[in-house]
């Protein structure tokens, strides 16, 4: 009978102890549920960096973190909030990797390039490949010339982002930045673009001249380098 209690008692020991441990690891989660929430809220709303030392100095604090609400990263957060001083903040955190995707497989020089903010670009290309893909296989250079980022597609094109190198659209057909940055019109990328390839400087005032000797080049007479192909 004495036997038969203490294993009943042991069993019961047993129980209590793993409920309290997983009550403990719940709280635990919770507390770095919410740790996590605050510092995404800060960095999606008012975006002070004094706002978040507070934060750095605990030992949970992940530069990068990614937000439950909308999938994205610190980084990608302070880019598309356009807090230029909570990005380079975070930039100087020891652990900040700007390789990481966010809600959209795309790294931070990607969110970038969209947006067009040469200052965040110059400080990631210290960091990142300027021809780095993203899940649909595009370059930031690709981004910066369909959304007519010249000043972004200047400081790619300077850290040897490519021109011609080939991405999907968004109707999985084979594309370049040279090609979407003739199609959307954006004249002063086109210029770049032109003047990377021909080696020389373009005037957009004499751009259709340029455009015309460009054309007339043997080696892409056939408008390859700016008409979607089908993907194979």
């Amino acid at each position: 009978m004495r036997c038969f209690m203490t294993k009943k008692l042991w069993i019961f020991v047993c129980a209590l102890s793993l409920f309290v441990s997983a009550s403990q690891t719940m709280q635990w989660a919770d507390e770095v549920a919410v740790f996590e929430r605050h510092v995404c809220d800060i960095v999606r709303g008012r975006g002070a960096v004094k706002d978040l030392k507070p934060f750095a100095k605990k030992t949970n604090f992940d530069p990068n973190m990614r937000d439950n609400r909308t999938g994205d990263r610190l980084l990608h957060l302070a880019i598309r909030r356009g807090h230029v001083p909570i990005f380079m903040w975070l930039l100087r955190q020891p652990d900040i990797d700007p390789r990481l995707t966010g809600r959209c497989e795309e790294s931070p020089l990607h969110t970038v390039a969209q947006r067009g903010d040469p200052r965040m670009v110059n400080a990631l290309l210290l960091m990142t490949p300027p021809d780095v893909r993203d899940g649909g296989n595009r370059t930031p250079l690709y981004y910066a010339c369909r959304e007519g980022h010249p000043r972004v597609a200047e400081e790619l094109l300077g850290a040897g982002a490519d021109p011609c190198a080939e991405v999907l659209d968004d109707k999985g057909m084979l594309d370049t930045p040279a090609r979407v940055a003739t199609r959307a019109g954006h004249k002063r990328v086109q210029a770049l673009i032109l003047g990377h390839i021909l080696g020389r400087e373009v005037d957009v005032m004499g751009y259709a001249d340029v455009r015309r000797e460009f054309r007339r080049n043997p080696a892409i007479a056939d408008d390859s380098w700016y008409v979607p192909q089908m993907a194979e």
